[in-house]
C-alpha cells in the first residue's frame, strides 16, 4: 500500500509538467497504460527484490546454499507482482476514468485511486480501507496541486524588487518639499549659529 501511495504522489508530479501525457481517447489505450505501468513497475520491483534477496542470502553456505536462487526468484516474483497490480490499478483506473470524462480531471484521479487501492488489497475484506486511503491520498495531492495552479494562474510571475538605493531616490524624489517660514526680523541668531560663533566659525 504504501509503494501504492508513492504512485499517486508521483502521478501526480508527472501530470504538472510543461509537456503533459496524452489521454486515453480509446479502450485500447486503457488497456495499453494497464500492460505498460505493470509491465515497466512490475519488473522495476522484481529486479529491486531480487537484488536485495540476494544480497541477504550472499552468506548463506552449505546445502541450504543450492535453495538460495529459488527462494529469491520466489520472492522477486512476488514483489514485482505485488507492485505492479498497484501500479496498474492506479494508472489504468486513471486512463479509464479519462476515457469516461473525455479529459484528465479530479474524477479521473478518483478513478485510478479506487482501482489502486483494489489492487493494493491483500484481501476482499481489506478492499474498503485501503480504497478510502487512496482516495484520500489522491484528494489531498489533486487538491494540493489545485491549489498551486490556481495560486501561479493569479498571481503570475513575481514583479523584480528594485535595489534599495534606488527605491528611497525614488521616494525623496516624489517626497514634497517642506517649507518651515521665513524667520522674523530681529529675532536674532538661530542656536546653530550661536554655536557657530562660540566654536569661533563665525564672525
Amino acid at each position: 500500500m504504501a509503494f501504492g501511495l508513492v504512485v499517486a504522489s508521483l502521478g501526480a508530479v508527472v501530470k504538472n509538467q510543461p509537456a503533459p501525457t496524452p489521454i486515453a481517447k480509446h479502450p485500447i489505450d486503457v488497456v495499453r497504460t494497464t500492460v505498460s505501468n505493470f509491465v515497466t513497475i512490475g519488473g522495476f520491483g522484481c529486479a529491486f527484490t531480487a537484488f536485495n534477496e540476494a544480497t541477504k542470502r550472499s552468506g548463506v553456505s552449505g546445502k541450504a546454499k543450492s535453495a538460495v536462487p529459488r527462494f529469491v526468484v520466489q520472492a522477486a516474483l512476488a514483489q514485482g507482482t505485488k507492485w505492479g497490480k498497484v501500479s496498474a490499478g492506479f494508472a489504468g483506473g486513471r486512463a479509464a476514468g479519462q476515457l469516461w470524462r473525455g479529459e484528465d480531471d479530479f474524477q479521473a484521479a478518483m478513478c485510478g485511486a479506487v482501482a489502486g487501492g483494489v489492487m493494493a488489497s491483500e484481501s476482499i475484506k481489506g478492499i474498503p480501507g485501503s480504497v478510502a486511503t487512496f482516495v484520500m491520498f489522491s484528494y489531498f495531492i489533486e487538491k494540493l496541486t489545485a491549489n498551486g495552479k490556481a495560486g501561479a494562474a493569479k498571481g503570475g510571475a513575481p514583479q523584480q524588487l528594485q535595489p534599495r538605493a534606488a527605491q528611497s531616490a525614488a521616494q525623496s524624489a516624489h517626497r514634497p518639499a517642506v517649507d518651515y517660514g521665513t524667520r522674523p526680523a530681529g529675532a536674532g541668531p538661530t542656536p546653530g549659529q550661536r554655536l557657530d560663533k562660540l566654536l569661533g566659525f563665525a564672525a
